[in-house]
């Protein structure tokens, strides 16, 4: 990568700049602090003040173990240098860490299609408002995005090495490469709990390579080695949260409460039998509880009869009257209606709305961190909004469809599969969790960077061929 850079200084250096520069305009024009953003702060405030990994209560911090520690420790680094609650300074961070991804995407571009891929996946990763957008919000993203780019990259190159070496002993630079992966797949998994699918993809390939033969002695020791650091920085969260709440968790509840808190799971699975899209979760699904919810916000598609109807708004009328909070006895009569909707229904709730959250979180305009309204079909409230938030939709889409075109491709790029699989992997595991937030399909986007730069470079590639055929025929006898 560093010949490239050389060859293409000026060429890189104008990109960073102007990388720099957009990053630069979204966090002055449309930063945001809210919702997990502020409890990842709260903790950060609550270490460096009082020591203790937790959330502000009414006698004191009170411990907690609902988010893992990755970014809050990044939020207490930069607050400790810059001052308490400086959240643009962590932006301002998360700008230079951004601009280090792009670096890394043209890198993993570089192994797999080339170095006019390289910069061209370079460009698409330094303009690309989809990703930038989150170098302006307190949130892990960024953070994520970097550690799956290079936990990828290094995997690649340790492949690419392990295919031209030969049978003996590696050496002890490739060792290098699968500690550096361990390590970046670990501190993701500090990030976000769901980055533990890099390992899960990670994981077939390796069995794959033992199976078929060939470089046997090295494949088992990377995959010895990168598990042994990916799970290394979570063995002081897990031995931390045995002391502290005396239950095994080295990761985060899915629930997010913290142990001997009740888990209401029948709301979620009401909510399931009916949400099909973001906006749905802004509307009404965020609030509960603690917040008003509004029996209007829900769609025709969370009734079947009129019968239904009334005893779900009977319920939303007991929650108003319990002052936003949602009991036991309540959430179990949110689970008896999932219950009927799922029996009436199963093909709905199993497969159709499944699917349907799916490609929201996959082709919705990605304007849930902008000042844009979440409807977007709205066009009739402000059409100059709704041209943006169209045209941002179109570039996600033109994105993905460029990456499929670019995977498809002859010829075929080389150490793809591992690529592919953790995209295919990911889309499946919040499919079925049953989420819609868009963001969690986000740290795919490096990734499809890679592969809608191997097709805009195949045209060059293309007219660069015409061009020498057509000088050969003109070239005298």
């Amino acid at each position: 990568m560093f010949a490239i850079l050389k060859r293409h200084k000026r060429f890189f250096l104008a990109f960073t700049l102007l990388g720099f520069a957009l990053r630069w305009i979204y966090i002055h024009q449309f930063h945001m602090v809210a919702g997990d953003g502020l409890i990842y702060g709260d903790i950060a405030l609550n270490l460096l003040k009082h020591g203790v990994y937790g959330l502000s209560g009414e006698t004191g911090p009170v411990p907690t173990l609902i988010r893992l520690p990755g970014y809050p420790l990044f939020l207490a680094a930069v607050f400790s240098v810059f001052g308490a609650e400086n959240y643009r300074a962590a932006m301002y961070v998360q700008m230079f860490i951004d601009i280090g991804t792009c670096f890394v995407v043209a890198d993993l571009a570089r192994r797999v299609a080339g170095e006019r891929a390289s910069r061209i996946a370079f460009v698409i990763a330094a303009l690309c408002p989809l990703t930038i957008n989150f170098v302006s919000v307190a949130l892990t993203e960024t953070l994520a995005l970097f550690f799956t780019a290079v936990a990828f990259d290094l995997a690649v190159a340790g492949f690419q090495r392990m295919d031209s070496a030969d049978a003996g002993l590696a050496p002890l630079s490739d060792h290098w490469l699968w500690i550096g992966c361990g390590l970046a797949t670990g501190a993701c998994i500090l990030v976000r709990p769901d980055s533990g699918l890099i390992l899960i993809t990670l994981g077939p390939v390796i069995a794959w390579r033992l199976l078929r033969g060939g470089h046997r002695r090295h494949t088992f020791v990377a995959g010895v080695l990168i598990a042994a650091f990916a799970f290394a920085p979570l063995v002081p969260w897990a031995v931390r949260n045995w002391r502290v709440f005396h239950v095994f968790q080295p990761l985060a509840p899915y629930s997010a409460t913290d142990p001997g808190e009740p888990v209401l799971k029948g709301f979620g699975r009401w909510t399931a039998t009916w949400v099909a899209d973001y906006s749905s979760l802004e509307d009404l699904v965020f609030n509960v509880p603690g917040e008003t919810a509004d029996f209007r916000t829900l769609p025709n598609r969370a009734f079947d009869t009129p019968e239904e109807r009334a005893r779900t708004q009977r319920l939303f009328e007991e929650y108003a009257d319990a002052g936003n909070s949602l009991t036991s006895e309540m959430d179990a009569d949110f689970g008896k209606l999932a219950d009927e909707r799922t029996a009436r229904h199963p093909l709905r709730t199993h497969v159709w709305l499944p699917v349907m959250r799916m490609l929201d979180m996959w082709f919705r305009p990605r304007t849930e961190f902008l000042p844009l309204d979440i409807h977007w079909w709205n066009y009739r409230d402000d059409i100059n909004e709704f041209l943006i938030t169209i045209s941002l939709g179109v570039l996600n889409l033109l994105i993905v469809a460029a990456a499929i075109a670019g995977l498809l491709k002859k010829p075929r790029m080389r150490f793809v599969g591992p690529l592919v699989l953790y995209i295919v992997l990911r889309t499946v595991f919040f499919t079925w969790a049953g989420t819609v937030e868009p963001r969690y399909m986000m740290e795919c986007f490096p990734l499809l960077f890679v592969f809608a730069a191997r097709f805009v470079a195949s045209f060059g590639e293309r007219a660069f061929a015409a061009n020498r055929t057509g000088a050969a025929g003109a070239a005298p006898a």
